[in-house]
């Protein structure tokens, strides 16, 4: 952390360091990406439960299906790598699949919680200037 003035940005300041342990600090930030680090980690474990959502398990080989599935969906929708995609979903397995599955595509994903005003989804979405949306039938008239 540095001992300059605060420019009273957080990006930029980052107060949260100061709760970082010096080994946290320290640790390298993998080069990969988020769906490359899970995939790497677990490749090897595809019985293992990747996800839990209220009683339902599902394995690391079912989940990394679900993800190859999805991209392969996105990409024959036109999302390609740097496309900016908005996430209006409930978190629920699906949106968790969609986010891996544009991670591993190399899209950019924003996630916008679904219960927001119709203004605020207009807002976010114009934004980020998003490609692509993807959200739940009771959303879409928003």
């Amino acid at each position: 952390m540095s001992s300059k003035a605060p420019t009273g940005y957080p990006s930029i300041d980052k107060p949260w360091l100061k709760f970082y342990s010096e080994k946290a600090l320290s640790t390298p930030i993998s080069p990969c990406g988020m769906y490359d680090f899970m995939y790497n980690n677990n490749k090897d474990k595809p019985e293992n439960t990747a996800l839990n959502y209220f009683g339902k398990k599902m394995s690391y080989g079912e989940f990394f299906a679900e993800i190859d599935k999805t991209a392969k969906a996105f990409v024959a929708c036109g999302v390609k790598p740097g496309d900016v995609v908005t996430l209006i979903t409930l978190s629920c397995v699906p949106s968790v699949i969609c986010l891996y599955a544009l991670n591993k595509i190399g899209a950019v994903s924003v996630m916008i919680h679904p219960l927001s005003a119709e203004n605020e989804l207009v807002h976010y979405a114009e934004d980020c200037d998003a490609d692509f949306a993807i959200t739940v039938d009771d959303i879409y008239p928003n």
